[in-house]
């Protein structure tokens, strides 16, 4: 996967198509990763609806 801090779009994507394809429910971050996850909450529950451990909030 791309660096998230360097190319968000594509780091967003990739999960995507990663949760999807892994049929991924459950997302519990670690460390900074959980600023980046928060940052795409909407969109993820959009596209792939699973459950995230991390704030809504867009930083």
């Amino acid at each position: 996967m791309p660096p998230p801090k360097q190319q968000a779009k594509q780091w967003r994507q990739q999960l995507i198509q990663l949760l999807v394809r892994q049929k991924i429910d459950t997302v519990i971050p670690n460390y900074e990763i959980a600023f980046y996850l928060a940052s795409a909450n909407a969109l993820i529950h959009q596209l792939h609806p699973c459950q995230l451990f991390t704030s809504p909030t867009h930083y």
